[in-house]
């Protein structure tokens, strides 16, 4: 499966989020009407929230989750773009490194996967041949 099947899969999964087949009554502000199927879940900053469509993961997560999701989809952009792939591996470095600043207990993995970033990064500005993403993506910091 692709990473989006993935991730999918794992939202759906996820105990927090639900799935109405039909609203008992509309929810004006959230765009939807009675009658129409949604999901729901809550965050602790956010209540409830409202979708037609599956929510995305950075809709789920807050601080360091959200910043680690960040870094996920810079580098999923590198995987898709080769122009803009030194740019994206930046990107992704950056959000990891605020994440490993926030997140102690996982500073040791998080440094690791920014210096690989930051290497892979310099690797393609170089044109010093190609870079495993897949050995970035599959991390065990995300």
């Amino acid at each position: 499966p692709t990473h989006a099947e993935r991730e999918r899969a794992y939202i759906e999964s996820l105990p927090g989020v639900h799935f109405v087949q039909a609203a008992g009554r509309a929810y004006p502000d959230d765009g939807i009407a009675k009658g129409q199927s949604y999901y729901h879940w809550s965050t602790p900053h956010h209540g409830v929230e409202r979708s037609k469509t599956l929510p995305l993961l950075s809709q789920l997560t807050t601080g360091i989750g959200q910043t680690i999701v960040e870094a996920f989809k810079c580098l999923e952009d590198a995987v898709a773009s080769p122009e803009g792939r030194a740019e994206a591996l930046t990107e992704a470095a950056c959000c990891a490194d605020i994440a490993a600043t926030e997140y102690a207990d996982r500073a040791s993995e998080l440094e690791e996967l920014v210096e690989m970033l930051h290497a892979a990064s310099s690797q393609v500005e170089a044109g010093g041949g190609p870079v495993d993403l897949e050995r970035l993506l599959r991390h065990e910091a995300w």
